[in-house]
């Protein structure tokens, strides 16, 4: 262990006693649903706008949206607006009136914040953006059909329509954010085709440090999302580029911690422990000092699970604890399903399969309810294990079929072909003989592509187990995993 390990400890232990979610919100979620009121008598004492008041506030907004300048005395006013807009009794509101205008009031009220340096308050209420971004409304469902239509149809003409204004880009990029678990492919796609055009337009209403803001949330967007289907090179390319461009940016230094911490996951990913340490301890601080709730939650749950990974289960066993029961019922649904699996496997490895089984459950429903079908996938592959384990090897085979889904939409090629080996060997087991063999010759393109030496050598003692009668078979396999074998050799 590294010399640091004692201080990075020390700095988990510290954010596992800090409360729980005391900055996840800036403002109380509950206040943009109806449900919030607590009848009628409570309808009367909130404030009810009339015509006149809307006719006000489009006007204030209206002015605002026209004065990028920053101004601290605005901002103010714009904070007042919005907790007015949120808390009030609003009338039936099918087109989601009042959602637009909170959006809107988050836009200038980020604006303001970051032009005047103020990196905590602008980091807050790009987390207000990113919730209302979940709220129904006219316009976020027609810029996030807009956002998602093929390349050839969204032309530049239309583009310049549904873009042309700061705020339109501010908002797609929370719908961009709150899509990236469920369709990742097409929030690659569409962040790099915006990246490119925004890069070469002219920039109407924006500063340059605001343009730069936009351009990198794009390329660390990206960059994410090719983390995740596990192009490393590509990776690090976008992330370049959102460094580049956050360098300029107003309120820069919580952006650039953003990109550190996925560098860090992504060093985490390719199992490099000490440099990760390293990484998260430096980071640790400045997450706090920011006040970024969800990023702090990303190092807590990397630093687990590296632990759990190294087998120091002493450790990480309190750390993910502490994660799942703080975050249960927050909107981090797809880190709390991850904690929640770690959990559950050093549960099993306890001998406490009861234990193991509740928060194995638990963590596939908080993965499907996050849409992100990476985090869904992994919870079913575990839930496989479980099945394995207790003899229930139908029941496991359909659950690794459906992880195996799952991750080739996500997509993550790496894991389907891992995964398909696990299935060839419990279909072996069974066995299932002539299916195993399919599972291992799908899972050849894979291993060769990303290199997987473990694996593939791992397919080959598979392969040995195959009764002789498939022996063409196995010759063609074999043929086809030597590349693997040489470079284990």
């Amino acid at each position: 262990m590294i010399s640091e390990a004692q201080q990075i400890k020390a700095a988990a232990s510290a954010w596992l006693a800090a409360p729980s979610g005391h900055s996840i919100e800036l403002r109380d979620e509950s206040c943009f649903s109806e449900a919030a009121s607590d009848g009628p008598a409570d309808c009367l004492r909130r404030w009810r706008p009339t015509r006149d008041d809307v006719d006000d506030l489009s006007v204030f907004i209206g002015e605002c949206l026209n004065e990028s300048r920053a101004d601290r005395d605005l901002l103010q006013k714009i904070s007042v607006w919005f907790d007015r807009v949120a808390e009030a009794c609003w009338p039936p509101d099918k087109f989601g009136e009042r959602h637009e205008v909170c959006s809107a009031l988050s836009f200038l009220a980020w604006r303001h914040s970051s032009g005047s340096g103020m990196e905590v308050e602008s980091q807050a209420w790009l987390r207000i953006s990113d919730q209302l971004a979940f709220e129904l409304s006219v316009e976020s469902e027609t810029l996030s059909g807009f956002l998602f239509l093929p390349r050839g149809v969204r032309s530049a003409d239309l583009e310049a329509l549904f873009l042309d204004r700061p705020i339109d880009i501010y908002l797609g990029l929370a719908i961009l954010r709150r899509e990236r678990g469920r369709r990742p492919l097409d929030v690659l796609k569409v962040c790099m085709e915006l990246y490119d055009s925004l890069l070469k337009r002219e920039s109407r209403g924006s500063s340059e440090t605001e343009r730069a803001f936009f351009l990198g949330e794009f390329a660390s967007l990206a960059a994410s999302l090719w983390r995740v289907i596990g192009k490393r090179n590509e990776c690090a390319s976008w992330l370049g580029l959102a460094r580049q461009q956050f360098v300029r940016a107003d309120a820069n230094k919580p952006l650039l911690a953003k990109v550190q911490l996925i560098e860090a996951v992504e060093t985490y990913g390719s199992h490099h422990y000490e440099k990760t340490e390293k990484e998260l301890a430096a980071l640790a601080t400045v997450l706090c000092h920011f006040e970024m709730p969800r990023e702090t939650l990303l190092c807590k749950l990397i630093l687990a699970m590296q632990l759990k990974d190294r087998g120091e289960n002493a450790l990480a066993a309190p750390m993910l604890a502490e994660i799942v029961t703080d975050w249960r019922d927050t909107s981090e649904q797809a880190c709390f399903s991850t904690a929640a699996s770690g959990l559950a496997e050093l549960r099993l490895a306890e001998n406490d399969a009861p234990q193991a089984a509740e928060l194995a459950v638990e963590a596939l429903f908080a993965a499907r309810a996050s849409g992100d079908r990476h985090v869904e996938a992994s919870a079913w592959s575990f839930i496989a294990v479980l099945h394995r384990d207790a003899a229930n090897s139908e029941a496991a085979v359909c659950c690794l079929e459906t992880s195996i889904r799952l991750f080739e939409e996500a997509p993550s090629v790496r894991m389907a072909a891992y995964l398909r080996v696990f299935l060839a060997e419990v279909l072996i087991e069974n066995r299932r003989y002539s299916e195993a063999l399919d599972q291992l010759l799908a899972a050849v393109p894979g291993i060769q592509s990303e290199n997987m030496i473990v694996v593939g050598v791992h397919a080959l003692k598979l392969l040995s187990m195959l009764p002789l009668t498939f022996s063409s078979e196995k010759a063609a396999l074999r043929s086809a995993l030597t590349l693997i074998r040489k470079v284990e050799q």
